[in-house]
């Protein structure tokens, strides 16, 4: 386990003995909520390495990556301590928030919501803004316009 994740659960574990968090097991098995958030922490700096023209198109491209991740890397990698050496940063932060455990979302929205708790950790530019809620059809409006360039959206 990395020595920062183990920094991490040690310091869970005296806030809990300290009486400052009750939060550490949950009582039904499964994820805790620590580490859903340190996982989510991950999702969010990758969210910041995944270019797009607003958080939307950042958020279905992070699916994107998630779901290739998934399929494509995780299956080779999770016997791994620690990501290998040459991988990207984007590939790193997936690693790591796939490896605290639980399921990663590879929802666009899911994806969104998450980055949005996060804006310390997305590297937001000016342009770029969180006030307004995505349409719900935004997302698979940039994903047909992705898939036939330079054609004219007729379904105005």
């Amino acid at each position: 386990m990395p020595e920062h994740l183990q920094a991490a659960i040690a310091d869970a574990v005296v806030r809990v003995i300290r009486g400052e968090s009750d939060y550490l097991l949950n009582p039904y098995g499964g994820v805790t909520r620590y580490r859903h958030q340190l996982r989510n922490e991950y999702l969010a700096r990758a969210f910041s390495l995944v270019p797009g023209n607003s958080p939307c198109q950042r958020a279905e491209n992070l699916a994107r990556e998630v779901r290739r991740f998934a399929a494509d890397i995780w299956p080779r990698w999770k016997h791994l301590q620690a990501p290998p050496e040459h991988a990207s940063l984007l590939r790193q932060n997936l690693f790591h928030a796939f490896k605290v455990g639980g399921k990663v979302p590879e929802r666009w929205r899911r994806i969104y919501d998450i980055a949005n708790s996060h804006p310390e950790l997305c590297s937001q530019t000016d342009s770029e803004s969180w006030s307004h809620e995505p349409k719900e059809n935004e997302s698979d409006q940039l994903q047909i316009r992705n898939l036939h360039p330079g054609q004219p959206d007729r379904r105005k």
